[in-house]
């Protein structure tokens, strides 16, 4: 296995699950990334060294269930997929506020595909929102993010999954993502739907 970067620490959360994803797609990393993208049950991350790895560096999210979730759905990502928010801008809109979990991943699966059509339809979107169970939110995920031909924000993702588990940051990040998605389609696309 090749040498863990996440071991240098201090570092902020999102710079070391970022890192960690890095170190995730290393060729020498193969068969651990695809033991977390095989794992159907939360239960079967813990065999796996990378979640070892993963779990201690997630600060607010390092309760086990949350980070093993956590590992599950960034093994999907082959690419991370990082943007700035408009300058000044945050999910609601407001100027000078900080950027909120679920805008990056909103303006993700807004996006268009080649063929013309939104890689992530507005039904899916939909569905994907309304899990309120972890492990179902989780399998949604991951295959939604295959839509996204893989790539997708991977601290927000991180940030997204810790946050499914607490009912009141849920219903706050499904609000920031509707939001997100929504005002990445053109107003055109809105008034014809």
């Amino acid at each position: 296995m090749s040498p863990d970067p996440t071991a240098q620490k201090p570092e902020d959360e999102s710079a070391a699950t970022e890192r960690w994803h890095a170190w995730l797609q290393l060729p020498g990393m193969k068969g651990e990334r695809a033991a977390l993208r095989r794992a159907q049950q939360v239960e079967e991350v813990f065999g796996v060294t990378a979640y070892h790895a993963l779990q201690p560096r997630l600060g607010r999210w390092n309760r086990p269930l949350t980070a093993a979730r956590i590992a599950m759905a960034l093994a999907t990502i082959r690419q991370d997929r990082t943007e700035s928010p408009a300058e000044g801008e945050d999910a609601d809109g407001m100027p000078d506020k900080p950027v909120s979990w679920g805008v990056t991943l909103g303006r993700a699966l807004a996006v268009m595909a080649p063929s013309g059509k939104r890689r992530v339809s507005k039904e899916r979107l939909r569905l994907l929102l309304s899990a309120d169970d972890p492990d179902q939110f989780l399998r949604l995920l991951r295959s939604t993010l295959g839509l996204l031909d893989d790539r997708a924000p991977v601290q927000d993702v991180a940030d997204v999954v810790g946050a499914w588990h607490t009912p009141s940051l849920r219903a706050d990040v499904r609000r920031t993502i509707f939001l997100s998605y929504y005002r990445s389609l053109p107003v055109s696309e809105i008034d014809n739907a």
